[in-house]
């Protein structure tokens, strides 16, 4: 006879789940993307269901899995009070946060990376990607020697990855290979900024050449513009073809694409779909700076076409991207604001369970890493006072309860 499993540590019942997210469980369909499912957990994971040593009916409110932030800049998090905010769009937004580079001292960004990763990981936030200005190579940068204190603190409380943001041109100096090689050792990834005019071919080709030597996925800033000649995204797209670089690669922005021809558009999306590239969408930031004249209104959202690269395969994920700092003076690393922002203003709202994947399975396969709920993985999960989708989006659930290994960070919401 076969002994039987030792008890659960905790049975959660009545959980509203998205299906999408979801592996090797039993529940109910309810439609709309959504199943009704019990969870148990034990030793910190999601565990077949079996009794428990203690269980609670969570009464049909929704759980999702901890959320995963794939494009922030922790390095210029909570700087607003120092460098003041652009009111004319993103070049003044760029100005303001080079006057503030020579505050930047290893003190300074070891207590404000510390502040930024604790409001994320308070909000159910798991894993972040952040770009580091990166003028010096990462031996010799303050911001990733803070990321590496931020590592060995956070460690299995936060994942972090390094992106190193770098003129596209340093590709083109003797010393950028061994660059490449320090920001591999640190487990991180070779990023830039692509101008609206693109970028000297040479210089690109030379940094995918390099990158791909080094083993290193990209990750670019790409067309933040609305100007309907941007030609970023079709340089590196180009590149990728001439190079044969055939490692990860990652747009943030692509905002231009919104101002564009449709047909012209629609050829440069199907080409990223070609190219394997994924994107992502920063609603928040968008928004604040792309159509910015001092005394008129915005009229274009300055948003990337989301709904139209998903429709051709392109892998879309929300990110929080700035926070209090030059470029966006408002957020609290709540991505999950983010995601409820991006649903209004890119019209999602007829569907989404199309959608929540944007900040849990698509980001965290970016990073290599699993966001589902599923036997065996972290219960790392967020619940909400809310039970259908409806619910969810309707309101921003600063009471919403996280969970870690399968227990409250604080103490229960007012509803458990």
């Amino acid at each position: 006879m076969t002994d039987p499993l030792p008890l659960a540590d905790l049975l959660l019942r009545n959980l509203v789940l998205p299906a999408a997210l979801c592996d090797g469980l039993e529940g109910t369909d309810l439609g709309d993307g959504l199943m009704r499912a019990d969870l148990a957990v034990a030793d910190g994971r999601i565990t077949p269901l079996r009794p428990a040593r203690e269980t609670r009916d969570m009464g049909g409110r929704i759980a999702v899995p901890g959320l995963v932030d794939a494009h922030v800049h922790l390095d210029k998090s909570l700087t607003a009070h120092r460098t003041g905010v652009s009111r004319t769009g993103l070049a003044e937004a760029v100005e303001l946060s080079i006057a503030d580079a020579p505050h930047r001292t290893l003190p300074d960004l070891i207590a404000r990376m510390d502040r930024a990763i604790a409001m994320a990981h308070a909000n159910g936030t798991v894993a972040l990607r952040s770009h580091l200005d990166s003028m010096a190579a990462p031996d010799d940068s303050p911001a990733w020697q803070a990321l590496a204190v931020m590592q060995d603190r956070w460690h299995l409380r936060m994942h972090l990855e390094p992106v190193a943001l770098m003129r596209i041109d340093r590709a083109l100096e003797p010393g950028f290979a061994a660059r490449c090689a320090q920001i591999a050792a640190r487990g991180g990834l070779a990023g830039g900024y692509i101008p609206p005019e693109g970028c000297d071919r040479a210089a690109v080709d030379a940094f995918l050449i390099h990158a791909g030597d080094a083993g290193l996925a990209v990750d670019f800033h790409v067309d933040e513009t609305l100007d309907p000649d941007a030609s970023g995204i079709e340089t590196v797209l180009d590149a990728i073809a001439r190079t044969g670089f055939d490692r990860s690669v990652t747009f943030g922005h692509c905002c231009a694409l919104s101002a564009m021809d449709r047909l012209k558009a629609l050829h440069i999306a199907e080409r990223m779909a070609h190219a394997g590239v994924q994107v992502f969408a920063l609603p928040l930031t968008n928004a604040f700076l792309m159509d910015r004249c001092p005394g008129t209104s915005p009229r274009l959202r300055g948003m990337t076409l989301v709904q139209e690269l998903a429709a051709l395969g392109v892998p879309v994920g929300f990110a929080s991207d700035n926070v209090r700092d030059a470029f966006y003076p408002h957020g609290s690393y709540d991505l999950w604001e983010v995601f409820r922002q991006a649903v209004l203003a890119m019209q999602l709202e007829a569907a989404p369970q199309d959608w929540i994947a944007a900040i849990t399975t698509r980001p965290a396969t970016a990073m290599g890493r699993s966001a589902r709920i599923a036997p065996g993985a972290p219960a790392d999960l967020i619940l909400f006072d809310a039970c259908d989708w409806t619910g969810l989006l309707s309101r921003a659930h600063e009471n919403r309860l996280v969970l870690r290994a399968g227990r409250p960070l604080e103490s229960p919401p007012a509803w458990t």
